[in-house]
């Protein structure tokens, strides 16, 4: 095999916005330098690289194992180097050359791909722009992604990301990036494990499940993540572990990218077989007694879905254990007279709102206490005589109400400075959230142990680092999350630590009640009374707050959710006013208030109208009706029924108003009046039509043909009301002329008018004290030519009227016109729902603008004009 680089020369850059230090980048990623088909080395690890002696070695620092480079930024800075890298492999050596370009170009926009399906911790891509701090500042994003002092941004929760987007822009310091997400084929895939005596290393290979003609046989495949953990062979698909066979704990995720499709491999770590308590008569007790010839209490069994569990059977309201054992440790070994913390076991009560649970071990320990309530158990004294290095005990977990039992087995493991053995130890630490970078979080007390070796597995490298020395955990960032899981592995002893830390949120503000309501009012009657709402400063506490009505006195008349701060009133107290003392805590403080609520007692009165009935006239705002309660505060809302379509009411002023014509002969409707008790009373309403007189047209049209025995009545003159009923009691005057006098409200025809020549008159109309006025226009034809009809009436049904409806068609002259005007009795421009097309009457379009709509159809043929209703 030729041992070279993968590239003869490598060119890169750095920003300068850097801080101290700074990778070197190409294309966004930091360069890393690599031996052409490393993993084909065996003991590929043992590849190392170094910077060869020059001029400017103190400004760059490379990583002899990653083969990745920093620049070290310094007061005399050039603005391109060229570095000579070696690269050695037991008796092999290869060179190379990067050049490296110092930028003056600030660099803030990013731009990244990410395509589906991806996995936590998966890398988007790395950013150099290190002048600024590595923070994502939109809180809600930063649940989704995160970054590194590295600048390596990548996936942080895989789920949230999916569930709110394809395309996602916010700032990181002063840059901005952008990362758009696209989907690539998902094929399914499995894991084909091996299991060789010879070969530890190599687990087995990766199988395309549904392959097509897309893909082919020779293929090239490359895991995404995990990589410190395997190698995966581009073209057959092996997997390897990368060193020595580790201990994996958990199932792992892997993501694998085939050609230009994606697909995912469940690795099964160790002890993958889950365990399960399960209460008696539940439906899993069932299905299992169902499965198994005969009833287990415990064992392994299939489930009906495929999936196999460890089991035991325990009592129907037992506690219950998410484990079969617990395992600790507890190192002696610099003991000084202190409490020891060594675990915590935690059980499931029965009922959750009901149960109490304690804590005790079966039988008297020595050296060893439990705290019945929570669980913990400590190491009291430093005079541990036995030499026993594994102890077994058990302790039960009691159920004081349903007074049932589960009993549970723990095994601690004890370093002692003349027993040291570390097989598998575990340790369980917890450290603050704001425990800063630089701090120390485990250091390893083996004291007698030399020439040893330490490493760190299934770590994020951006958070821990090791001296392979000392074994001392270092924290390098601020830790996010709640619980953290790695392995330290001591050579050559081939021994594993398992270190567990759980982050301790810390509790350094009280709740703060926001929104809070200075005065209510409330009814005697109302159930929901207020929502109360608070936030934390401490992040992580917000999800906990909860709410408490601290006097018991108190809770006979109201309520509080826990969880939601919702306020409700269950009976009635009897009082008018009250202070409730409420609290909200978030586990450690408790914040107090009063909530000043005012009750008003609304069902001692029942409203009143101010009228059994009202009586209105007809008008656009008909006017008010208005009801009186005697209960102070009280609200009186107003509802109408029966009424005819397009009146309406205001529910709180009792103003009734008319939004269309109606043109009954009688409109009478009811009203209530309802108060908060929904105490309910009814009033009556009338709607008054006052009679306005008016001539049926503007403008009356009269022809006359010779001879004619004078006098000669002409025409009879009447008052209609809105209606177009007639009026009785009117009285007419005409303008003063000698051709024309009114008798009996007739117009007569005293002497003869000359041929083809216009008359032209105003009539008055008297009808008690309301005058009206028209125009009469007289006209003397050898012919006169009119409508069939002097009027007509047409009924036309809204359900199935259809716009450009047909309604008439007159008889007419040819070449005569037909126009339509308005009258007196025209309302609301109705006309324009109607128009006339070739002597045809049609309905135009919606809406209507009245239900009853008066107009006339003038006729006009030559010199002849005559009209119609």
């Amino acid at each position: 095999i030729e041992f070279v680089f993968e590239k003869e020369f490598y060119d890169g850059y750095v920003n300068n916005l850097f801080d101290s230090k700074s990778f070197v980048y190409s294309n966004q990623e930091p360069i890393q330098l690599s031996i052409k088909n490393r993993n084909q080395y065996t003991d590929s690890f043992n590849i190392t690289y170094q910077l060869i002696y020059q001029t400017n070695i103190k400004s760059f620092e490379l990583d002899q194992s990653v083969g990745r480079i920093k620049y070290i930024q310094n007061k005399n800075s050039f603005i391109k180097y060229s570095l000579l890298i070696l690269a050695r492999y037991q008796s092999l050596i290869a060179s190379t050359r990067l050049n490296v370009f110092i930028q003056d170009s600030k660099q803030l926009n990013y731009k990244f791909i990410l395509y589906k399906p991806f996995v936590n911790n998966y890398t988007i891509g790395y950013l150099n722009a290190l002048g600024t701090n590595f923070r994502i500042f939109n809180k809600k994003l930063s649940l989704m992604f995160s970054i590194d002092h590295t600048g390596r941004l990548f996936v942080r929760n895989q789920a949230l990301i999916l569930t709110n987007g394809n395309f996602y822009t916010f700032l990181i310091g002063k840059a901005r990036v952008q990362i758009n997400i696209l989907s690539k084929e998902i094929i399914h895939c499995s894991l084909n494990r091996f299991n060789l005596p010879n070969d530890d290393q190599l687990i087995g290979f990766v199988e395309i499940l549904n392959a097509n003609k897309n893909h082919s046989r020779k293929k090239s495949c490359y895991l995404l993540n995990y990589n410190h953990l395997f190698l995966l062979e581009r073209e057959h698909g092996l997997l390897r572990y990368r060193g020595q066979k580790q201990l994996i704990m958990n199932d792992l995720i892997l993501l694998i990218e085939i050609e230009n499709s994606r697909c995912l491999v469940t690795f099964n770590g160790f002890s993958s077989i889950p365990y399960m308590m399960i209460r008696k008569g539940s439906n899993l007790d069932r299905e299992i007694e169902k499965l198994t010839d005969f009833k287990k209490q415990s064992g392994l069994v299939q489930l009906r879905n495929g999936y196999l569990i460890n089991f035991d059977i325990i009592s129907r309201k037992a506690p219950l254990f998410s484990q079969k054992s617990y395992t600790f440790s507890l190192d002696i070994t610099n003991n000084t007279n202190k409490t020891i913390f060594i675990g915590q076991i935690s059980a499931q009560p029965y009922n959750i709102n009901r149960s109490r649970l304690v804590y005790q071990f079966v039988s008297p320990v020595k050296h060893f206490i439990i705290n019945p309530d929570n669980g913990i158990i400590e190491y009291m004294s430093n005079n541990y005589n036995d030499n026993k290095t594994i102890v077994e005990y058990q302790i039960i977990a009691r159920d004081l109400i349903y007074q049932q039992n589960t009993t549970i087995n723990i095994t601690i493991h004890i370093l002692k400075p003349e027993f040291i053995s570390l097989t598998s130890l575990i340790y369980f630490l917890k450290i603050s959230e704001i425990l800063p970078p630089g701090s120390v979080i485990f250091q390893p007390n083996i004291s007698n142990a030399e020439n040893l070796q330490y490493s760190l597995h299934g770590s994020n490298s951006d958070l821990f680092t090791i001296d392979s020395n000392t074994g001392q955990v270092t924290l390098i960032n601020y830790l996010s999350d709640q619980f953290y899981s790695f392995k330290i592995h001591i050579s050559p002893i081939n021994k594993i630590l398992i270190i567990k830390l759980t982050v301790l949120d810390y509790n350094n503000h009280r709740p703060i009640f926001s929104n809070f309501p200075l005065n209510l009012t409330i009814s005697s009657e109302d159930i929901f009374v207020t929502k109360l709402s608070a936030y934390d400063l401490d992040a992580s506490d917000n999800e906990n707050l909860k709410f408490y009505l601290l006097d018991k006195n108190q809770r006979n008349f109201f309520s509080i959710n826990e969880k939601t701060g919702i306020i409700t009133q269950n009976s009635s107290s009897n009082q008018t006013f009250i202070r409730l003392e409420i609290a909200v805590s978030d586990g450690l403080y408790l914040t107090k208030t009063h909530l000043s609520i005012t009750i008003r007692y609304y069902s001692k009165h029942r409203p009143t109208f101010s009228s059994d009935e009202y009586a209105f006239e007809y008008n656009k705002i008909l006017g008010q009706i208005l009801a009186h309660d005697s209960d102070p505060d009280d609200q009186i809302v107003y509802k109408l029924y029966l009424e005819p379509d397009g009146v309406t009411i205001d529910p709180y002023s009792g103003l009734i108003m008319i939004h269309r014509d109606v043109f009954p002969r009688t409109i009478e409707f009811f009203a209530s009046a309802s108060d908060y008790a929904q105490q309910i009373v009814y009033t009556k309403i009338r709607i008054i039509f006052p009679i306005q007189p008016q001539f049926t047209s503007n403008l009356y049209f009269i022809s006359l043909t010779p001879p004619m025995k004078i006098p000669y009545e002409i025409f009879h003159l009447q008052l209609v009301n809105s209606l177009n009923q007639p009026l009785s009691f009117t009285r007419f005057r005409i303008d003063q002329t000698s051709f024309i006098e009114i008798t009996q409200n007739k117009l007569i025809l005293k002497r003869q008018l000359m041929l083809s020549k216009i008359y032209h008159f105003n009539i008055y109309g008297y009808w008690k004290n309301y005058t009206c006025q028209t125009s009469i226009q007289i006209r003397m034809a050898t012919k006169n030519f009119s409508l069939n009809k002097k009027s007509y009436e047409f009924s036309m049904e809204k359900t199935i009227l259809k716009e450009n409806s047909f309604i008439e068609k007159f008889d007419t002259k040819k070449n005569s016109t037909l126009i339509i005007y308005s009258t007196p009795l025209t309302r609301s421009s109705c006309i324009e729902n109607f128009y006339i097309k070739q002597n045809k009457l049609f309905f135009k379009n919606f809406p209507i603008l009245s239900d009853l709509c008066f107009f006339e159809i003038q006729l006009i043929y030559e010199n002849s004009i005559s009209s119609s209703q």
